[in-house]
C-alpha cells in the first residue's frame, strides 16, 4: 500500500535572531508578549497544514480559546502582521489567507528530501515565482480557481508592488521615525517614571503614538506627571485624554493653547498651575 503524503511539517526552523528583527521588536512594543505568542502560534498552524492557513471565524475563536485572548485582539495582531509584511497583505485582505514568501521558502526547504522522491504539487496561494520555486515543487492552481484568482491576484500584486516602490522611501522614513520616537519616549519614561518598564507600559506608549500624539507632547505630559508627583502610566494617559478632548495632539498645539489662555499666565507661575487644565 502506498504511503500517504504528509501535507504539513512536524517541525520547522526558527531563526536565532528572531527577537533582533526590527518588525518583531515593533510587534512586541505594540502588543507585548501577546503579539509574539499569536505570531508563533499561527506559524505552527500554517506549517502543520502546509504553507498557508485559511483564517475563518471558527479559527479565530479556536485561537482565542487556546491563547485566552479576545477575538478583537487577535484580529488586531493579525492585521498588524499583514500590514508589516510578516504575512502577505494582499492575500490576507482579499482571501483571509495567512502565508508569505518567507514561509513558502522555508516550507519547500523543509520538504526537500521527501519531495525529491515524490515531487510535491502546490495549488492555490503559491507566491514564489519560477526562479524562486525549486525543481521538486510543481506549482499550479486548481482549475476552478486558476483563472479568477491567478489573474486577479497577479494584477493586484503588480499594482501593489508599483505602489510600494513609489512609497518605499517615504514608508521607511516614517517607520524609522516612529520607532525612534518610541525608543526616545520609553527611555525618558524609564528615567523619570519607572526604571523597570513593563510590556504593558510600552504598549500604552505605542498606543499614544498610534493615536497621533507627537513625541514632544508625550514627553511634556511625562514631565507634568513628575512635577505633580503622580508617576503612573494611568495618570499620563489621563493627561493625554484631556489633551485630545481639547484638540491638542502636538506640542505646538499645546504651546498655542497656553498662549491663548485667558489672562495669559506668567511664564514663571508654578508648573502645576500651568498644567492644571489638562488633568
Amino acid at each position: 500500500m502506498s504511503r500517504t503524503i504528509q501535507n504539513g511539517l512536524i517541525y520547522f526552523s526558527f531563526d536565532c535572531d528572531f527577537f533582533s528583527n526590527r518588525k518583531i521588536k515593533i510587534l512586541k512594543a505594540s502588543f507585548g508578549t501577546d503579539g509574539i505568542i499569536v505570531y508563533v502560534y499561527l506559524l505552527c498552524e500554517i506549517y502543520k497544514n502546509g504553507y498557508y492557513l485559511k483564517l475563518d471565524s471558527d479559527y479565530e475563536y479556536i485561537i482565542s480559546a487556546d491563547l485566552n485572548l479576545t477575538v478583537e485582539k487577535i484580529n488586531s495582531i493579525v492585521s498588524f502582521l499583514a500590514e508589516h509584511c510578516l504575512f502577505d497583505k494582499q492575500l490576507y485582505t482579499s482571501e483571509k489567507i495567512l502565508t508569505s514568501k518567507g514561509i513558502q521558502k522555508r516550507f519547500q526547504l523543509a520538504i526537500r528530501e521527501r519531495a525529491k522522491k515524490t515531487p510535491r504539487t502546490v495549488n492555490n496561494y503559491w507566491l514564489l515565482d519560477t526562479s524562486e520555486t525549486v525543481g521538486y515543487i510543481l506549482a499550479s492552481h486548481n482549475s476552478e480557481n486558476k483563472e479568477d484568482f491567478s489573474q486577479n491576484y497577479d494584477t493586484k500584486k503588480r499594482k501593489e508592488i508599483k505602489e510600494n516602490k513609489l512609497n518605499e522611501s517615504k514608508g521607511k522614513e516614517k517607520e524609522n521615525k516612529e520607532t525612534k520616537s518610541l525608543v526616545v519616549i520609553v527611555d525618558f519614561y524609564k528615567q523619570n517614571i519607572n526604571s523597570d518598564v513593563k510590556d504593558i507600559e510600552i504598549s500604552e506608549i505605542q498606543s499614544w503614538l498610534n493615536q497621533g500624539f507627537d513625541e514632544q507632547l508625550i514627553i511634556e505630559c511625562i514631565k507634568i506627571a513628575v512635577l505633580s508627583n503622580k508617576r503612573s502610566i494611568k495618570y499620563i494617559s489621563g493627561i493625554l485624554n484631556n489633551m485630545r478632548k481639547n484638540s491638542i495632539m502636538t506640542f505646538e498645539d499645546y504651546e498655542k493653547s497656553k498662549r491663548g489662555k485667558k489672562g495669559k499666565e506668567d511664564e514663571n507661575d508654578d508648573k502645576s498651575e500651568q498644567y492644571g487644565t489638562y488633568y
